[in-house]
């Protein structure tokens, strides 16, 4: 099969590797072939259909189990001998034959079954196999199991197989009588009946051998026995033989039949056999994804990777395969850390730097091999979410190329296949280079990899790359179509955690390293010193930045914690809003429901008395009803005042005066703001807001004048609608986190609760940190009538994050 994909390419990035395990899994000689038929495709229908297969058998396995596919032979040698007229197949092989078409009719039905709906594209596969059931038929009633000719297979080889069983028994009770005969016992080795040339003899002693008259067929090797056929047996040998060979004539017939039946169906067997194949192929591709813990990946237009948790295929099966070995000792195997591999749309150049034995090859080949993986229709180890593209060429460098025996030096294998990339890439292309500008001196690797870059560039082919050269990094870093990447190492130990870190370009770490190995600290100390003054200016440069990015990323992580607790505890306040808010109409409808039962249970009561008592003068009867009626209306009233926090039925006005507050204290409306349901209380020389939708019912409350203003009747007085412990609550008011916007308003409503209730002083706790909250407070707080002064707590009491507000008596 023409492979689409440069072959180069396959070779180092292992894919052979995944074939052969693939092939492993397959259930049949026919899986396998087909597993080493699978190469990628560019083609994203097919490769979209071929993944969807996939994802199709592992849920048809999972509910109906795995196709009937074991020990499938390859009959196409068989058809291809059954080809000329007159030729005919063994009995084995037509059984061999007859396993295909059983083995097919029940995939077929397997497939087509209402249990598989949710298996469109299998079955699709499944109905281009073609049932032949007067085929099947006649090899089932002519071969048995065993791959011999049945007495079924023709009415005439019933009857001579009869004849032959009928004379069979003939010859053998007549030899019997000879060997058991009672003068007989001394002229036989053996009293048994063998055959020498397909006919029936008796093993006589040589010195009798007058005794019986008939032929010699053989004699033993010491010549003490002779194997003789009895003259009267003569006869009935013949007539055995001759039925043995129209026996032989009619199962060459039979043979022959059925070979002309399978001849004339050879092109749709073969089909047939090709769909088993696939199918079998695909099954094993299942198990290879559950063995891997796998996935379909998302298909996408346009030039992009995006694996998240990628893992590299071959050491995932290394490591699942040394987990299952059993030793005299245990194996401590590392475990396969995965690693998100993203390669953007607006991003030609990948370029990942850092340490040596990082793990930069290690994604690279990842890059690769999940690529050409998803082409050819496997599933990848990636978590849900991961997407790619199908690109129409990928192509690969990567590892020591050398070659002594050609006289090729790496520098020049490496040369060479990137000329090979260049004039091949265009932009359907996935360029993967290992080491890119290695092999030579640093000043010249780092220009020509600089100006290859530049010209595949202008291909628009997407390029990831490894590198260690400084150049390269610093051009990544000023260029906004090329990513910087990086592998992490551990802060202390400087060990490789394999996973990649973008936007950050990597240290190549040679002397931590080289220390880590064991090197001698003073080698390392001189190695140092011959580093040229711009070059290590460059290498701290890079940590520099490298160090500065990953505070960026590390502060953008946290901000995004932030907002994802924000959002939490926004949920949580939402909800314990409305807890509150139906725990309150529970409160008021319970309280309305016991007042009415007293109500009931005193009017009750109250004619009980009337009723028992002898009136001594006047209408006591009247009068109790009289006291009723006004206990009601007196109840009722407290009841419908204490359940309503609307404005009040008559229009508050500007001068009108207002007694609230546990303490009974008297103001003015100085200004009411009808639109923003807000109105100011002037009280003892101070101003105080309030919002409307916080003020109970009030009745009989005119107009300012000059004389004081009357006091309300009982349960009418104005005052904000807090429960009775909310000046203990409101003593203290947090605004940490706040901006100055959002805490104003908190420290303004704080502070006119505090003077409504006549609170000598309150806590603002504001925290430290820029201190420019706590500038803003300060600025208030000097503007605001009624404080008489302001400081900051005592250090055990939250010191210089806490101002401490107390108001003028």
């Amino acid at each position: 099969m023409d492979n689409p994909i440069d072959s180069h390419t396959l070779q180092v990035l292992e894919f052979p590797k995944i074939i052969s395990l693939l092939s492993d899994l397959a259930a049949s000689d026919l899986g396998k072939g087909a597993c080493r038929q699978i190469v990628p495709h560019t083609d994203v229908p097919r490769v979209q259909e071929a993944l969807t297969r996939v994802s199709e058998m592992k849920y048809f396995i999972k509910v109906r189990g795995q196709l009937p596919l074991h020990n499938l032979k390859d009959i196409s040698r068989f058809l291809h001998r059954a080809e000329p007229e007159g030729a005919f197949l063994m009995p084995r092989e037509l059984l061999t034959i007859h396993t295909h078409l059983l083995a097919s009719r029940l995939v077929r039905d397997l497939l087509n079954d209402e249990r598989s709906i949710n298996c469109s594209a299998l079955r699709s596969t499944a109905q281009q196999i073609t049932i032949l059931p007067h085929v099947s038929d006649a090899l089932t009633k002519s071969i048995d199991s065993d791959g011999q000719i049945q007495d079924s297979a023709s009415s005439e080889l019933a009857r001579i197989r009869s004849s032959i069983h009928r004379l069979r028994n003939e010859i053998q009770s007549f030899l019997d009588k000879i060997l058991h005969h009672p003068g007989h016992d001394h002229f036989f080795q053996e009293k048994i009946v063998t055959m020498r040339n397909n006919r029936y003899v008796i093993p006589l002693r040589a010195g009798f051998r007058n005794r019986i008259p008939g032929l010699v067929h053989d004699r033993s090797q010491n010549q003490a026995t002779l194997f003789v056929e009895p003259l009267e047996l003569v006869e009935r040998n013949n007539r055995l033989h001759l039925l043995r060979e129209q026996e032989t004539a009619e199962e060459i017939k039979i043979l022959q039949n059925l070979t002309t039946l399978i001849r004339h169906k050879t092109s749709i067997l073969l089909k047939n056999q090709k769909c088993l194949g696939i199918l079998d192929a695909i099954q094993a591709k299942a198990s290879l994804s559950d063995l891997l813990e796998a996935r379909e990946p998302e298909l996408v237009d346009g030039p992009l990777i995006h694996l998240v948790n990628a893992r590299h295929p071959l050491l995932t099966y290394q490591a699942l395969s040394q987990s299952q070995q059993v030793h005299a000792q245990s194996v401590d195997s590392a475990p396969v850390i995965p690693v998100d591999l993203f390669l953007p749309p607006d991003c030609s150049v990948l370029l990942i730097t850092g340490a040596n034995m990082g793990g930069k090859t290690a994604a690279l080949k990842t890059f690769g091999l999940l690529t050409l993986m998803a082409q050819a229709g496997l599933h990848i180890p990636v978590a849900e979410g991961s997407r790619l593209s199908v690109w129409e060429k990928i192509f690969a460098d990567i590892g020591d190329e050398q070659n002594l025996e050609k006289n090729v030096s790496t520098f020049s294998s490496h040369v060479a296949q990137v000329n090979y990339i260049l004039k091949h890439a265009d932009s359907k292309s996935l360029l993967l280079i290992d080491e890119m500008g290695a092999g030579t001196d640093p000043e010249s690797g780092a220009a020509l990899a600089l100006a290859v870059i530049e010209t595949l560039k202008a291909t628009k082919a997407r390029l990831v790359a490894t590198s260690h050269l400084n150049l390269l990094k610093v051009y990544a870093a000023t260029r906004n179509d090329v990513m910087n990447a990086s592998v992490e190492l551990a802060d202390r130990t400087f060990r490789p955690t394999y996973k990649l870190s973008y936007g950050i370009p990597g240290s190549s770490r040679a002397f931590e390293t080289a220390a880590r190995l064991g090197i001698d600290p003073e080698i390392i100390a001189l190695a140092q010193s011959y580093l040229k003054e711009h070059d290590q200016r460059t290498l701290d440069l890079v940590k520099v930045l490298e160090n500065k990015l990953r505070t960026i990323h590390s502060i953008k992580s946290d901000y995004e914690s932030l907002l994802s607790s924000a959002s939490h505890y926004e949920k949580v306040l939402a909800g314990l809003a409305k807890k509150v808010e139906d725990r309150r109409d529970a409160i008021h409808a319970t309280m309305e429901k016991t007042a009415r039962s007293l109500f009931r249970e005193a009017e009750t009561k109250l004619k009980q008395i009337v009723q028992s008592s002898s009136p001594s003068g006047g209408n006591p009867l009247a009068d109790a009803r009289q006291a009723i009626t006004t206990l009601k209306s007196s109840l009722s009233a407290s009841l419908g005042s204490s359940k309503e926090r609307t404005i009040p039925d008559i229009p508050l006005n500007k001068g009108d005066y207002l007694t609230f507050g546990p303490g009974g204290k008297k103001g003015k409306i100085i200004f009411i703001d009808h639109t923003a349901n807000k109105v100011e209380i002037e009280m003892d020389g101070m101003r105080l807001k309030a919002s409307l939708d916080d003020l109970t019912r009030i009745r009989g409350i005119g107009p300012a004048s000059d004389q004081k203003p009357p006091l309300p009747p009982a349960g009418h007085r104005l005052f904000p609608a807090f429960p009775a412990d909310t000046p203990a609550l409101l003593s203290q008011v947090n605004i940490v986190g706040l901006t100055v916007v959002e805490a104003m308003p908190l420290i303004e409503k704080a502070i006119d609760t505090a003077l409504l209730y006549g609170k000598k002083e309150i806590r603002i706790i504001h925290g430290i940190g820029t201190g420019r909250l706590l500038e803003a407070v300060h600025s208030y707080l000097n503007q605001f009538q009624g404080i008489k002064k302001y400081y900051a707590a005592d250090p055990r009491d939250g010191g210089a994050g806490t101002t401490i507000v107390e108001f003028e008596t």
